[in-house]
């Protein structure tokens, strides 16, 4: 049979990290958004839609890991 050797204390102080952390990536992944259309606005052209496409790509990422880490 297996033993469980964590106390709840410990359980609820990862927990809490986990949350701190998930918020952090939820606020790095805003400002990102916010700097790179900033940087999209001030851009012209074929570079920018190579930018714009690869910005898209990442942004999907991005939004993705923010939401598997809620």
């Amino acid at each position: 049979m297996t033993t469980i050797k964590v106390t709840p204390e410990q359980l609820s102080s990862v927990s809490k990290q986990f949350a701190v952390a998930q918020s952090q990536v939820f606020q790095m992944n805003s400002i990102l958004k916010q700097h790179l259309f900033e940087i999209e606005r001030q851009w012209d052209g074929s570079t920018k839609e190579k930018f714009y496409v690869d910005f898209v790509v990442a942004q999907k990422i991005m939004d993705n890991f923010v939401s598997l880490s809620q």
